[in-house]
């Protein structure tokens, strides 16, 4: 048998046979790894830890009849104040599933992989509204893996409008608007959030703050861009608007 060892953030555990738990490691060097935690379900399991999504820890990988086994781990981060807010944990099952959805190589692995683990951090640290960790996320994450938008540089003088094209993938100025529903007259602040994201390196991505009316539309244009360029309409964050009567 042969073994290696490797860091990675869980993206997802779920049971596999009778104590056992199948998880799949998101790693900067080989991509995502499926990988079996034996024993996983069970309370004196020294390596139930790992089994948990969102935790980032150092993994010693067996190989056996073509399956990956972890023999040994050791939790790195394990972001536990995500899981002391429903909020905050909500959001990161939402960012796990679509870096599963868009990590499907390892170069891409690598690509998100440090934007993925700041995203965490800043959930777990909850001095950001959850709503825009996520946003600036989803609009980061979409540049990172090739699905940059055309943005024009900001002109002169300083009032010009802009706006953003669903339709085109780009954001112009706002003299050239079409009268569509795949165009988004952005404010003033939105366009520099998104201009700033854009440019931010992984841990400075967070280190801004925006006004509701703001923050409102970040969401509109992050999560439509995200779902229509992924195909996919992502609603786990839907659940946090469902009334609980």
């Amino acid at each position: 048998m042969s073994s290696f060892t490797e860091k990675g953030l869980v993206l997802s555990a779920t049971p596999f046979k009778e104590s056992d738990r199948m998880i799949r490691i998101l790693s900067r060097r080989r991509g995502v790894i499926s990988a079996i935690v034996p024993g996983a379900g069970k309370m004196n399991s020294r390596n139930a830890a790992c089994a948990r999504p969102g935790v980032y820890a150092s993994l010693t990988l067996t190989l056996s009849r073509s399956f990956h086994y972890v023999s040994e781990s050791q939790i790195i981060e394990s972001f536990m104040g995500i899981y002391e807010n429903i909020e905050a944990l909500t959001a990161m099952a939402h960012v796990l599933e679509i870096s599963s959805d868009i990590a499907i190589s390892p170069e891409n692995a690598n690509d998100i992989f440090p934007y993925v683990i700041y995203t965490l951090h800043a959930l777990s640290a909850r001095r950001k509204d959850y709503r825009l960790v996520v946003a600036v996320f989803e609009w980061k994450i979409m540049d990172t893996v090739g699905f940059s938008v055309d943005i024009i540089p900001p002109k002169i003088p300083e009032n010009t409008s802009y706006v953003f094209s669903f339709s085109s993938c780009s954001i112009r100025s706002a003299r050239c608007q079409n009268s569509n529903r795949e165009e988004v007259a952005l404010l003033p602040g939105t366009y520099q959030a998104l201009l700033f994201i854009r440019n931010a390196s992984p841990e400075h991505m967070f280190s801004f703050d925006v006004t509701e009316d703001i923050l409102e539309q970040l969401i509109y244009i992050s999560r439509k861009y995200l779902c229509e360029r992924l195909d996919k309409k992502y609603c786990k964050l839907d659940l946090l608007n469902q009334k609980p009567f």
